[in-house]
């Protein structure tokens, strides 16, 4: 079990997949709530939000390590300390960065409709206590509390899903919706820590003696991991460019399921990674493990994608399916969604091997950018160009990812 890949896949994303499932239905209730430049600009604002949450996905594996070595050295007490005192100095300048966001914020302003405003002002707000949230429960992930881990992304998932419904109904604007994603993310977090609190008593604790977190040790990996969630979530960017309202609702709509695919994939590379880590002394048993992690995901993207595509005219209908969605442009996507799935994994996997090559991808989406504004000013051009992308950035990290390990002590062996 220590080198099994597939199984602990499987276990892990069960209630990952529980918790994605409410989030979906966030987005699947604003499509039918929503008028299409509303629903448009909510899913925009979502994209933004996933590419401001870079951080917080990277410093997680770094947050679960940290924590896993204080719980061993001193237990629950101590763990309880450093995620208040880490929560205190990363909250602080968190705070400082939003309100430099709201300050940017104001000289655009007379540029944004009011709806705009409030939407692009709560963004960066709830990037930072969705951030502050995955630290505490990477605290539970130190502790192998993988119980209280999952219930509280399911927890999260579900208070989401109600607060932000709850304020799309009531207002019929995008910002009403962030906002109820925000007070849900604080009162999940609140609780988290709540419930650390009482685990950890009143036992005193000694002077640490272990090494402090250090964010810059994650600045490699987080400029890969940010290019793979930039690139993710870069399509749906450049259409709020470069579409009319309509269209952009419908490419957003239709952009929904295929993006969910390469959402599923995730906890192949969140198990894949302390599984190579564990066999960087043995050459042959990291490989198998990176071929594992690759095969699985390429089998669950494609499964999915041929779900998609033959089901196409059921997801996309006014009646049972997702409004303002073209079979056509599901179907493009959802084939995009296989190259992006296989990214993720070449970029965790650059982590373990301490790969650092990043000119090659970076290039390619300088290229794509450039592309979509002189040929993507349609919904299907713009989807077409997308996906040959997505292929070609899954090439690019390959290449890569073999060239950086190429310069890894021991690679030879």
């Amino acid at each position: 079990m220590q080198h099994s890949v597939i199984r602990r896949s499987l276990l892990v994303s069960t209630a990952f997949a529980v918790g994605h499932l409410f989030h979906y239905a966030l987005m699947f209730s604003a499509n039918r709530i929503l008028d299409p430049g509303a629903f448009g600009r909510f899913y925009a604002a979502i994209s933004l939000l996933n590419i401001l949450l870079t951080p917080a996905t990277i410093l997680s594996f770094m947050f679960a390590k940290h924590f896993g070595a204080i719980f061993s050295a001193a237990g629950i007490p101590a763990v309880g300390a450093e995620l208040t005192a880490l929560m205190r100095r990363h909250g602080a300048v968190g705070v400082a960065l939003v309100l430099f966001s709201a300050m940017a914020l104001v000289f655009v302003a007379t540029l944004l409709g009011a709806d705009a405003f409030f939407l692009l002002m709560l963004v960066p707000s709830v990037a930072l206590v969705v951030y502050l949230l995955e630290m505490a429960r990477a605290a539970f992930q130190g502790m192998l509390d993988f119980y209280a881990y999952s219930v509280a992304w399911i927890a999260w998932r579900l208070g989401q899903y109600i607060l932000a419904v709850i304020g799309i109904m009531l207002t019929g604007t995008a910002w009403a919706g962030m906002a109820g994603i925000f007070l849900a993310t604080v009162v999940a977090t609140l609780v988290l820590l709540r419930l650390l609190r009482r685990r950890a008593g009143t036992t005193s604790i000694a002077a640490a003696t272990w090494a402090p977190f250090r964010a810059a040790d994650a600045v490699p990996f987080a400029l890969q991991y940010g290019l793979f969630i930039l690139v993710n979530n870069v399509d749906a960017l450049l259409a709020y460019l470069v579409l009319s309202n309509d269209q952009l609702g419908s490419y957003a709509a239709s952009s929904l399921l295929p993006k969910a695919i390469v959402t599923a994939t995730l906890p192949v590379s969140q198990v894949m990674l302390p599984v190579m880590n564990a066999s960087m002394e043995k050459q042959s048993q990291l490989w198998t493990a990176l071929l594992k992690a690759l095969g699985v995901t390429l089998f669950l993207s494609a499964a999915g994608a041929a779900v998609l595509a033959l089901g196409r005219d059921l997801a996309c209908n006014d009646h049972f399916g997702i409004r303002f969605c073209s079979p056509w442009l599901l179907t493009m996507l959802a084939f995009g969604a296989i190259p992006l799935s296989i990214s993720r994994v070449l970029v965790v996997a650059g982590l373990a091997l301490d790969s650092r090559r990043i000119l090659a991808p970076a290039l390619s989406l300088v290229a794509f950018t450039a592309a979509v504004f002189v040929w993507g000013t349609s919904p299907p051009a713009l989807a077409a160009i997308y996906t040959g992308f997505c292929w070609l950035f899954a090439l690019a990290c390959g290449i890569a990812m073999v060239y950086g390990r190429s310069t890894v002590p021991g690679a030879a062996a």
